[in-house]
């Protein structure tokens, strides 16, 4: 009779062991649930403020002074970021000649997006030219 009730008080501890444990595990899960959702939002405002200064300038029929503008721009945060580099109609955005831009003509600027979000490219072409191919 003396071990049975040995036996029974080491199995209510090993249940209560793995009740304890199961517990544990619930607690954790639903504290890196938050967190998760926090670096998520932390990334998609890193890709929001990255693509900013960029997007204000993309568009339709802008003018001369705005692609340089956009140039200058991509430039700038080219400089700035190592990690994620635009480029201009899929080549270095330091090889985009600003010399042919004409202050008088329109043109089009239409942004390439990569998979986290990112600008990865922005194709420029006159207005009433055929767009550059994808890259």
């Amino acid at each position: 009779m003396d071990n049975a009730v040995k036996a029974l008080i080491i199995a209510g501890a090993v249940l209560i062991a793995i009740l304890l444990i199961g517990v544990g595990i619930t607690i954790f899960n639903s504290a890196s649930k938050p967190l998760d959702q926090g670096a998520r939002q932390a990334d998609r405002q890193e890709v929001e403020m990255f693509n900013n200064s960029i997007l204000s300038s993309v568009g339709q029929g802008i003018s001369g002074n705005q692609v340089k503008t956009l140039v200058s721009a991509i430039t700038s945060s080219n400089g700035q970021n190592e990690e994620h580099q635009i480029k201009i109609n899929g080549d270095d955005a330091k090889k985009f000649k600003i010399g042919t831009v004409s202050l008088r003509k329109k043109y089009n600027a239409v942004e390439q997006i990569d998979d986290i979000g990112f600008i990865m490219n922005v194709k420029i072409w006159e207005q009433g030219t055929s767009e550059p191919a994808d890259i």
